[in-house]
């Protein structure tokens, strides 16, 4: 600063640039990173403080008409909030039940299959009771703090690429204007197996109800692991077609971007998880846990499994089967929204720091 004071005439000038300009831009860069909580215990403080406040000081008319308030985004420059994107308090804290179906019609032969008047009375249910459907990348986008989603939102996902997801599935949830994932395994379609899709049919529910995703080229059962009689070069180039063509394939026809996928049987290793992460440049990844709806499982070690908090790995996003002995009251048991735990316990107070830590 004596520097540039020494300098003449320049000097006042980048003495009043400091002064007016660059010094409250650094207070209000303060001010603003002071919002954004460090630890978990904070959130919680914070959450408490709000509930507990009894008095709110209210603008009056006319002030709230001259300076309205303004709706801070998460694209918006202030760092979003993990109290509101976590509906994260003393008491718990938000999950989000992600459902996986296969085919859906009439008959329901298989064991992994719906039938339709299940199926429908299934989104009939989420329909009239409020529940939000959202896409993958939604939820990703809460996952790495970016944007809020409803508080009773659920997944609707489909694996495999049934012809029934166009026949069926489409209409039913257009009707409930819901949204859905679905996962292909493209050489069903490449093939033109059957019971399976076709292309055209692919593209056409992708415009407004599916977000379009892979579940593998094959659906082998071993993609996470290296057979015996591969070499670690042929392993990789396995992967390479099970995992960069469906990619490249769906993104190619249909015109939007493939980042997500599910493992076929739910399989995964900390391998696969790094190569889909740094070198096949997915965001996530999808898994099968808690199929034992319906078979006698108990209810609650089931929705535990199958639902996914804020600070759910993006490549260990947990799914829930619904299959054709799922019941329609073992349905409504996954559709629990929020995990009650004591925030306040060492152990869970050092989980939320150490997870929120990785999001920021």
């Amino acid at each position: 600063m004596q520097r540039l004071l020494a300098v003449g005439k320049p000097s006042k000038y980048y003495f009043f640039l400091f002064i007016f300009i660059y010094f409250p831009a650094m207070l209000l860069g303060c001010a603003r990173t002071a919002k954004t909580p460090s630890t978990a215990s904070e959130i919680v403080r914070r959450r408490r403080e709000e509930r507990e406040k009894k008095v709110v000081e209210k603008p009056s008319p006319k002030a709230a008409e001259a300076q309205p308030a303004k709706q801070v985004t998460a694209t918006e420059s202030q760092p979003p909030d993990p109290i509101t994107l976590g509906f994260l308090n003393e008491e718990g804290y938000q999950i989000v039940p992600v459902m996986v179906y296969h085919d859906i019609n009439k008959d329901a032969q298989r064991s992994t299959d719906v039938s339709v008047n299940d199926f429908y009375e299934q989104m009939q249910y989420l329909y009239d009771n409020g529940y939000a459907t959202i896409t993958a990348q939604e939820f990703y986008d809460s996952l790495t703090l970016k944007a809020k989603i409803p508080a009773k939102s659920v997944i609707l996902t489909f694996d495999d690429g049934y012809k029934s997801i166009s026949n069926e599935v489409y209409n039913i949830l257009k009707k409930f204007n819901f949204h859905a994932v679905l996962f292909i395994y493209t050489d069903a379609i490449v093939n033109h197996y059957g019971a399976y899709m076709t292309w055209d049919e692919i593209k056409q529910v992708s415009q407004d109800v599916f977000e379009i995703q892979a579940h593998s080229k094959t659906h082998a059962a071993d993609i996470p692991w290296q057979r015996p009689e591969e070499t670690e070069k042929e392993y990789l180039d396995r992967l390479d077609k099970e995992l960069l063509f469906p990619k490249k394939i769906l993104e190619e026809k249909t015109g939007k971007p493939v980042e997500f996928l599910a493992y076929p049987y739910g399989s995964y290793s900390d391998q696969l998880i790094n190569l889909l992460r740094d070198k096949y440049k997915y965001k996530g990844a999808f898994t099968v846990i808690g199929a034992g709806v319906g078979e006698g499982a108990d209810s609650k070690d089931t929705v535990a499994f199958g639902s996914n908090s804020f600070f759910t790995d993006p490549f260990k996003i947990r799914r829930i089967q619904i299959l054709k002995k799922t019941s329609f009251s073992d349905f409504i048991k996954c559709l629990q929204l929020f995990k009650q735990e004591d925030v306040f316990d060492g152990k869970t107070l050092e989980k939320f720091e150490a997870e929120i830590s990785k999001l920021k």
